[in-house]
């Protein structure tokens, strides 16, 4: 199964880099797939260690795939790395053989160490994946809000949308700002 997550690696001076990948995921064995172009690979093959690390948290996943961000952390306990501070699970990772293509690797690692913070992802994230209530705005599914939100947002957006067809202009532009801050 491939899960979306936070992939951190150190490089030689010690100091993490963090990556979102789409890792194949497994209690035993781990493989991941970096471009062999990036930091990630080349901090991954160095050092024969890793961590990746789930979470929920939208922002993180931006933030590390744009720019060069160094996330809240903490040290790995059995291998040299860390692991993001907000992650609701992890695994340290051992590489333990590198097959691939020209652009791509496909490194595969054994899982030395399981860690877990809390038993399953936030509300917003349980409702994705299929929890959710039918009729709820995207919006607030996404914010993690609940339903006694759900009049409120439904009105704004019903206001909304009437006076940008009158109007051509967004009536209510720092309502989707707030909504798209918390996603």
């Amino acid at each position: 199964m491939i899960i979306e997550a936070i992939f951190s690696t150190l490089n030689r001076e010690g100091s993490p880099n963090f990556a979102p990948m789409g890792v194949v995921w497994g209690e035993e064995r781990v493989t991941v797939r970096p471009f062999r172009q990036t930091q990630t690979y080349e901090n991954l093959v160095a050092s024969g260690y890793g961590v990746v690390s789930l979470t929920d948290n939208v922002r993180a996943f931006v933030q590390c795939g744009l720019y060069h961000v160094v996330l809240p952390h903490f040290t790995a306990s059995q291998v040299p790395g860390v692991v993001y501070q907000e992650a609701c699970a992890w695994r340290e990772l051992q590489v333990i053989s590198q097959a691939g293509d020209e652009q791509r690797a496909e490194v595969h690692c054994r899982v030395v160490e399981k860690g877990r913070r809390r038993d399953r992802f936030l509300p917003g994230a349980q409702r994705r994946a299929g929890g959710g209530h039918p009729g709820d705005p995207p919006e607030f599914v996404r914010c993690g809000l609940d339903r006694r939100h759900a009049g409120s947002l439904r009105n704004h957006r019903r206001k909304n949308r009437r006076r940008e067809r009158k109007t051509g202009i967004s009536g209510n532009p720092g309502l989707y700002q707030e909504m798209i801050a918390c996603v």
